[in-house]
């Protein structure tokens, strides 16, 4: 028999080894995890006192269903980390009990949001516990704290409210991202959060004129601060600063608060007591009456325009349209004659000469809404070639109209092509069968070329389209519906530009082989702008 001391310790170091068991087998996460775990003591600190959306998994650590769920949901902890809360308390722990008595629960797990409100009345979670649904259910309870700017908007924007600064996003992206509505809602109280859209040229010419910053789509996303200033401070570009680090939520709120001394102090926005006087919007090339060679030029919208003023506009914009399709005939056709260089130049007189015309649209209250753009530019060899591009939506009378017939046809309608555009198709389509039999790669390429440029010009009828609608167009091809049409093909062109890149991109490594990707590097992670 062990003497009487010895036989004590050896008693301790059982039973310390028997309750470290139990608590290993107890815990349902893994230290580690981003899932944080509560308990009476910090539940009030880590869910009640915050405005991240929160939410709690209630469990047992005898529980099945709430072993099940730990993959998932620690799983969506990491992929959201920071950007929303999840968190856990066990139930079946006595200190615990009054915790999850004064919620009413009574089966585990039980999941509940805490929403980014002031009195955090918890929501039951009633969805599937894949991470899928769940991460989908707590980006949707991030409140829109970012303002959607347009590009005319962005000066009075950026130099307004000079004692708030002001955090704006570029990017590719039509909505604001999970990561960016977090981060406004961290610093709601000390700044101000903004985003546009940083791929098209509208964005792009009002940062440059107005902020002095580049936004090229190269740089998206692209992160800028605005800081805040004295009220009678003069707006100075050379102050804002840009964003180069890694686009995940930590790096950014950290870099803020360096960044920014509202941020880290928390400092609450006080409006400013001095009326802010309004400057005017500088139009882009506007009172320019010359294009200087080798230079664009895009025509700017003019207002207050009279009936009889916007019936002309829409039928000449109606003939520039069918002009653009007539000159793109004859620029290829010349372009082909390489042994007839005099009708090559004649042709492209002409062309360059039937353009030139300003093209002012409708007003801000008209029932027809229309845009018109042209650009030419001067090659060392002095061929000068046009770029059209119109965009209009008109319950027109003229139902034979190539608009009418595309505006048609968009609609998904069958339409009687008239013979010139049948011919036109019908040349078209057999030259992109005789490139494909000869030179497939570059008909892949042409393609992809192609889609892109529709792309552009889609995303761009797009916002004209609502653009009009906003200001009070009522035409009845600017209905939600037709909106949603033109979005959805706008969408099926992102779908395959995407797809006819990634096989070029595969085309010279098709016979590498290939490693399996975790399925969490497989998915889009909501951890980025």
């Amino acid at each position: 028999m062990l003497p009487s001391p010895l036989r004590w310790a050896c008693s301790l170091v059982l039973l310390s080894a028997a309750l470290l068991t139990t608590t290993a087998e107890a815990a349902l996460f893994a230290k580690n995890s981003k899932v944080t775990i509560l308990d009476a003591s910090n539940f009030k600190r880590e869910v009640l006192d915050i405005e991240k959306p929160t939410m709690v998994a209630f469990t047992a650590p005898w529980c099945g269903h709430c072993k099940n769920l730990v993959p998932d949901y620690t799983r969506v902890a990491a992929q959201l980390d920071g950007v929303v809360k999840l968190a856990s308390i066990d139930c079946d722990d006595e200190k615990n009990k009054p915790t999850c008595g004064k919620y009413g629960i009574q089966g585990f797990p039980t999941l509940k949001l805490f929403p980014s409100t002031k009195k955090r009345l918890p929501k039951d979670y009633q969805g599937p516990r894949s991470a899928k649904d769940i991460a989908a259910y707590m980006v949707d309870a991030l409140p829109m704290g970012a303002k959607k700017l347009k590009p005319e908007e962005l000066q009075e924007y950026a130099e307004g409210e000079a004692a708030t600064p002001k955090v704006i996003l570029f990017s590719k992206k039509a909505t604001s991202s999970p990561l960016y509505k977090s981060l406004a809602l961290d610093f709601r109280k000390s700044l101000s959060f903004a985003f546009l859209r940083g791929d098209q040229r509208p964005v792009q010419a009002a940062a440059r004129i107005h902020l002095g910053v580049d936004v090229s789509e190269d740089k998206l996303p692209l992160l800028i601060v605005v800081p805040a200033r004295s009220d009678d401070g003069e707006f100075d570009k050379a102050s804002i600063k840009k964003y180069t680090g890694a686009l995940k939520y930590h790096e950014l709120n950290a870099w803020i608060k360096e960044t920014v001394p509202e941020a880290k102090s928390g400092k609450v926005r006080k409006p400013s007591k001095k009326p802010q006087l309004k400057k005017p919007t500088v139009k882009i090339d506007e009172e320019i009456q010359e294009v200087p060679e080798g230079a664009n030029r895009e025509w700017r919208a003019e207002e207050d325009m009279t009936e009889e003023e916007k019936k002309k506009k829409m039928e000449e914009l109606a003939e520039m349209l069918n002009t653009a399709i007539k000159q793109g005939k004859d620029l290829r056709e010349a372009k082909a004659a390489a042994a007839e260089p005099e009708s090559v130049q004649k042709k492209n007189e002409e062309a360059a000469a039937s353009t030139e015309t300003d093209t002012p649209s409708t007003g801000p209250n008209s029932d027809e809404s229309s845009s018109y753009s042209s650009s030419s530019s001067t090659d060392a060899d002095d061929t000068t070639s046009i770029d059209h591009s119109a965009s209009y939506a008109s319950s027109g009378d003229n139902p034979d109209s190539l608009k009418e017939n595309l505006q048609r046809w968009l609609e998904g309608e069958q339409v009687d092509w008239s013979s010139e555009y049948s011919t036109q198709f019908s040349d078209a389509h057999k030259a992109a069968e005789k490139l494909m039999a000869e030179d497939p790669d570059k008909a892949e390429q042409m393609a992809l070329e192609s889609e892109r440029w529709l792309a552009q010009y889609l995303v761009s009828d797009l916002d004209m389209m609502k653009i009009a609608r906003e200001k009070g167009n009522q035409d009845p091809s600017l209905n939600d519906d037709k909106i949603e049409r033109v979005e959805k093909m706008y969408n099926e062109i992102l779908k395959r530009i995407e797809v006819r890149e990634q096989k070029l991109k595969d085309k010279p490594s098709a016979g590498a082989s290939q490693e399996d990707v975790p399925e969490e590097q497989a998915k889009a992670p909501h951890d980025e702008l």
